[in-house]
């Protein structure tokens, strides 16, 4: 059931295998119903049913008849949809940008669908551990400087790219602090 541009109401349906159609105006008050037959016998294409909730639980697509007017009558079709949901966000690209004895600076690309990132840290013979939360993808902070490191010490570091969907892990970005470059990517 639809409301078209000029404000009548579509109803379909497929009884017996044909699809009908019943228009009725704003005009009427949605009262004088016109029906039409846009489909007589099976209703199949050659890519099997089109009109069928199978379609719409299993593949994402929604069918949707309409009517085209047309110098020698009106044309009936079906106008094909396929309904794509959000996915999890891409994963976010994430380096060091420097390091000394006492911090070590991280930076990062954005993630395509990500709605904010948490920063991991896992120190040696450790598990990782949250050390940014919810850093929000509007914020435009694509950088963050961990100074909760210890002087010669090996860390990995991971960025999560989040949404309402769900998340997905950088690469892990491993460093060892202490004045010198010897950041390395996994």
């Amino acid at each position: 059931m639809l409301f078209d541009d000029n404000d009548a109401l579509h109803v379909y349906t497929v009884v017996d295998g044909q699809l009908y159609a019943g228009v009725a105006t704003a005009s009427s008050g949605w009262t004088d119903w016109t029906l039409y037959c846009l489909h007589e016998g099976p209703f199949c294409g050659v890519d099997g049913r089109k009109h069928d909730r199978y379609r719409w639980e299993h593949e994402r697509v929604l069918s949707i008849p309409l009517e085209r007017p047309r110098e020698n009558g009106t044309a009936f079709a079906l106008q094909e949809y396929s309904i794509v949901g959000p996915n999890d966000p891409s994963a976010p690209s994430l380096s060091v940008s420097d390091e000394s004895s006492s911090s070590v600076e991280l930076s990062w690309t954005e993630a395509r669908g990500a709605e904010s990132y948490t920063l991991h840290r896992r120190p040696p013979d450790g598990d990782f551990e949250v050390v940014a939360d919810e850093i929000a993808e509007n914020s435009f902070y694509t950088q963050y400087t961990d100074a909760g490191v210890s002087s010669g010490s090996d860390y990995e570091y991971r960025l999560t790219a989040v949404n309402s969907v769900g998340k997905t892990d950088s690469t892990i970005v491993r460093v060892t602090t202490g004045g010198s470059s010897n950041a390395t990517m996994d």
